[in-house]
């Protein structure tokens, strides 16, 4: 089966699966930093100062998952050209 796509609309295609790639690894990077540090968290072989500091950066972690993908999100019309 062949396609006819103009240039036009295969960047646009290559465009949002560049994006839609580039949301999946800041997500996969976002969870494993997330992951790690519960990981550590739990395991309680750490002094409570550093366990302070690992609650924070865990919550700005999700607060920043939250933030690529509701950047994402944003940029989707512009993308589509909705």
């Amino acid at each position: 089966m062949y396609l006819n796509l103009d240039f036009y609309t295969l960047i646009r295609i290559l465009a949002i699966l560049g994006s839609i790639l580039d949301i999946i690894g800041k997500v996969t990077i976002g969870y494993t930093a997330i992951a790690v540090h519960n990981r550590v968290w739990q395991e309680h072989k750490i002094d409570e100062a550093v366990f302070k500091e690992m609650k924070h950066e865990r919550q700005v972690a999700f607060i920043a998952v939250v933030l690529m993908v509701v950047g994402f999100l944003m940029q989707l019309p512009g993308k589509l050209h909705l």
